[in-house]
């Protein structure tokens, strides 16, 4: 589409998860931000339930509950979790290896 010479073309919709998997090497990542305990776990679990053996998760959340259980109850199923990082914005980066 060409208006007043310059050439204007239509973006792609913005998809966050395209954003967050390019910038993890994780071979999955879900955005439980908006969700409360136990929904928290429940998607988390499935979540590792459709992973192999060595392949990992990142789980983002918000939230003092979600932040302490989500970790101690993936490290109880006998997952890895390799790392937890907080950005500026309260939001914990959970990296999981499921095993």
């Amino acid at each position: 589409m060409r208006s007043g010479g310059l050439c204007l073309r239509r973006l792609a919709p913005w998809e966050p998860w395209r954003d967050l998997e390019a910038m993890t090497e994780a071979d999955r990542v879900i955005d439980l931000t908006d969700q409360v305990c136990p929904m928290t776990f429940v998607r988390t679990r499935l979540a590792l339930d459709g992973l192999s053996t060595g392949q990992t998760l990142m789980i983002l959340l918000k939230g003092e509950e979600p932040r302490t259980r989500v970790p101690r109850t993936v490290r109880e199923l006998g997952h890895t979790v390799l790392s937890g990082t907080t950005d500026t914005a309260g939001v914990l980066h959970l990296l999981v290896r499921c095993t």
